[in-house]
């Protein structure tokens, strides 16, 4: 399992929301950034907007607050691999490029495909960070593109405070990061109750990481990935399309984890299960799996009592088998003498409905 990139910035929160202490401006306002922008402690009006989004959300914004971002490239704008030496550039915090370090609503007024929060050439552990409870990054019609950085396991967003959102966002690897090209999401135990729905993720060596934190992740559509959801312990994944990954779904030391009405279509494996198995799988659309609708990894419950995962659609009317339905049986899906229940199977596929575009 991938370690956790930012992990040593989690216990540092507290004295990151210390060094980002709120000025006392009004709540609601809404802030501007623009590329036209120019820093200063008197930016963020529609007619003077600030050039750095760290600018608007650290230095200006108050919890509450709006934050209004134009078209074009933030980060590091001038590719030099170094924050802050040149003007407009954000100025980084704790391992990211841009820390959130407000509850704040960040958006874009012209969508994810015309405005870049940029970190390529950064070696930062990740981009943008969310240490802040209630912040929402990005909505449908409204997010960002973001990449990942080029260090080692580096991560694109990383989520360690409660009740965030993190939604209508494209996510994309450097794509030349010899060390490869890490996580996309990740939602830490610290993040209980986060959202992250309608997004696209591409390339990652795991596209989300859900640790614990009992998160919902909805409506994102995933492809082309090592692991396209890593689930540990509790969560909801529910309504997901995920295409071309190694493994769709891979579920691991599993609390009371749902996954459901998903689209896990011409992975690998669609889902892998390993370690305790408490999780509830039912209603999933699982097909063109190139070796096992679910690989059952289970070694450490009990009597090896292994997955129930009734109730799924697995390529075929007459159930899990051999093509062009996906399998579960054993030897070549499961391990440890593990055992997959997988009746009753639906004849037909499920209604799923369409991710929302970004």
């Amino acid at each position: 399992m991938m370690r956790s990139p930012l992990s040593r910035i989690i216990g540092r929160t507290l004295a990151t929301l210390a060094l980002l202490a709120c000025t006392g401006s009004a709540h609601g306002r809404t802030l501007y950034v623009a590329t036209t922008g120019l820093d200063s402690a008197a930016c963020g009006a529609k007619t003077s907007a600030c050039r750095s989004i760290g600018q608007a959300v650290n230095a200006l914004a108050a919890d509450g607050d709006t934050i209004v971002v134009g078209p074009g490239r933030y980060g590091d704008l001038d590719g030099s691999g170094t924050l802050g030496d040149s003007p407009g550039e954000e100025t980084g915090g704790f391992g990211c490029v841009l820390l959130i370090g407000r509850a704040v609503t960040l958006l874009s007024s012209d969508g994810a495909a015309a405005t870049v929060i940029d970190g390529r050439n950064l070696q930062m552990d990740c981009n943008v960070g969310m240490p802040v409870d209630a912040t929402q990054l990005g909505k449908p019609g409204k997010g960002f593109t973001v990449t990942n950085t080029y260090s080692q396991d580096s991560t694109a967003i990383i989520a360690t405070a409660a009740d965030l959102a993190i939604r209508g966002n494209q996510l994309v690897p450097t794509g030349y990061n010899p060390q490869g090209p890490g996580l996309g999401i990740q939602i830490t135990d610290t993040a209980q109750g986060t959202v992250v729905e309608a997004n696209q993720l591409t390339g990652f060596a795991t596209a989300i990481y859900v640790l614990g934190a009992n998160a919902t992740v909805t409506q994102n559509q995933i492809s082309q990935s090592g692991y396209g959801i890593l689930l540990a312990n509790s969560g909801t994944v529910r309504g997901n399309v995920i295409t071309g990954c190694y493994q769709g779904i891979h579920i691991v030391d599993s609390g009371p984890a749902t996954v459901t009405g998903n689209s896990i279509y011409g992975n690998q494996d669609a889902i892998f299960i390993s370690d305790p198995f408490l999780a509830t799988i039912t209603k999933n659309n699982i097909a063109g799996s190139n070796l096992c609708g679910v690989r059952n990894g289970d070694k450490y419950s009990a009597g090896k009592v292994g997955a129930v995962v009734a109730n799924n659609y697995w390529g075929a009317a007459t159930g899990p088998g051999p093509d062009p339905a996906d399998t579960v049986e054993a030897p070549s899906c499961t391990y440890f003498n593990s055992t997959t229940t997988a009746t009753p199977f639906a004849t037909k596929p499920f209604k799923v409905k369409a991710p929302i575009r970004p």
